[in-house]
């Protein structure tokens, strides 16, 4: 049961300035996510970063205002490549918008 005013929806652009920057980003996250062994460093995607050197397959988070912490369980064979190719993509789409 929601009791709260809707809130509205974010406005949506391109980060790019036009569509040949946008098909170059694409052509190169491309080759990047074709070595998924390459992965960028502070993002807490490898082995050296993680506590124990084990990939964490629990995770804590805390929904909501209630402040009931809530387990989820994080595989890694299927997490892992998830977490690997989104730090590829962001570190990638972060280093081409600067």
């Amino acid at each position: 049961n929601i009791r709260h005013q809707p809130i509205k929806v974010a406005r949506h652009r391109s980060p790019f300035q036009d569509l040949d920057a946008e098909n170059t980003f694409l052509e190169l996250l491309d080759n990047m996510l074709s070595h998924p062994n390459i992965l960028p460093e502070d993002y807490g995607i490898l082995e050296d970063e993680w506590d124990g050197n084990d990939y964490p397959e629990v995770e804590s988070i805390r929904p909501g205002t209630s402040g009931k912490e809530l387990l989820v369980i994080l595989p890694r064979a299927f997490w892992f490549p998830r977490a690997a190719q989104w730090t590829q993509a962001l570190d990638l789409l972060t280093r081409y918008l600067h």
